[in-house]
């Protein structure tokens, strides 16, 4: 049995890309896993200055003792995130190094401290034990869309009137964030194009975020609400967001998020980044990244004739995966 330990404060896309490393492990390896995830909260003044005050005690937490982290520890510490660097390096030392403690994203720390860091291309951060991956590790696999796949489909969704012979567009919608702004404005060019594209040839399956904000959701459900061939998730039940990739032809992702525009590169279906203003300097690396190597091809608010075949599927969580068992096979001699 591998005991394996997710570190992070609680984002979902933080998360969800620590998980998808561990569960790519999972399939990979031959003996037992248990994962086991911790979502660290910290007092003032650890939570401002973590990582740099380094790690204290368990007092610097706020949760309950049996939320914390504590002996025995495990065979692994997958971390990302800034509040959980101090925690995953205690780990480490209290372990003796026996512990492999492996962090996704730009630590700001030094990686030798670490087993191994591994950061997307769009991140300048390099060393000697730095994996650079295409995009973000995630959850997306072909187990995983194929269980997803029978928990939701399409006649059920729209109707014993939908139109199953049509291709099927998933419309992944972000929302806004220090570099992209989402007003009521996009929500309304977003809508225009999502009923064209019903109005050609497509089914089309619609998700939003909690960055889309209230106002915009509100929009998009009074504006996309009895489209024909239209599906648009409430947020009510199951989550069909795995079931849309899995069922998709097509996914069109806003640009403010390279977690779900890396998610729908795992897919290996025809992906499309809208092109919405905004965006910066690290932004633009990573779209320029994934076009020039044929995961994604850019979109205009304009277009309602999709036609793109990735020349790249990305499967940057099996790559971490595959280095974090050269790792632990070479820590147990």
């Amino acid at each position: 049995m591998m005991n394996i330990w997710v570190l992070t404060e609680g984002i979902a896309g933080t998360e969800n890309q620590c998980l998808g490393v561990a569960e790519a492990l999972q399939r990979n390896l031959s003996i037992p896993i248990n994962i086991t995830t911790f979502r660290l909260k910290l007092k003032q003044p650890w939570k401002m200055l973590q990582p740099y005050i380094g790690f204290v005690g368990s007092h610097i937490y706020d949760m309950n003792a049996d939320e914390m982290p504590a002996a025995p520890w495990p065979q692994l510490v997958i971390a990302s995130g800034r509040k959980a660097i101090a925690s995953a390096l205690h780990i480490k030392k209290q372990s003796q190094g026996k512990t492999c403690v492996v962090n996704l994203q730009d630590p700001r720390w030094a990686a030798a401290k670490f087993d191994l860091v591994a950061v997307p291309f769009h991140d300048k951060y390099r060393g000697k034990n730095v994996l650079v991956t295409h995009g973000a590790p995630n959850r997306v696999s072909v187990a995983k869309l194929n269980e997803e796949r029978g928990k939701w489909s399409l006649p059920s969704a729209w109707g014993a009137g939908a139109d199953v012979k049509r291709e099927n567009v998933a419309f992944l919608i972000g929302g806004k964030s220090k570099a992209y702004d989402f007003t009521q404005a996009t929500a309304a060019d977003i809508i225009a194009m999502i009923k064209r594209l019903s109005a050609n040839k497509y089914n089309v399956m619609v998700t939003a975020s909690r960055r889309t904000g209230e106002d915009n959701y509100a929009a998009l459900c009074d504006g996309l609400g009895g489209v024909p061939n239209v599906y648009f998730w409430d947020g009510a039940g199951y989550n069909p967001y795995f079931a849309y990739l899995a069922h998709a032809d097509h996914i069109i992702v806003t640009p403010d998020s390279a977690s779900m525009l890396s998610e729908a590169a795992s897919t290996g279906k025809a992906v499309y980044r809208l092109d919405l203003q905004g965006g910066n300097a690290k932004f633009k690396r990573f779209h320029d990244h994934m076009e020039n190597i044929g995961a994604v091809k850019a979109l205009s608010l304009d277009d309602s004739v999709l036609n793109f075949t990735p020349r790249m599927v990305l499967n940057d969580a099996a790559l971490v995966s595959e280095k974090i068992s050269a790792l632990i096979a070479e820590k147990q001699g």
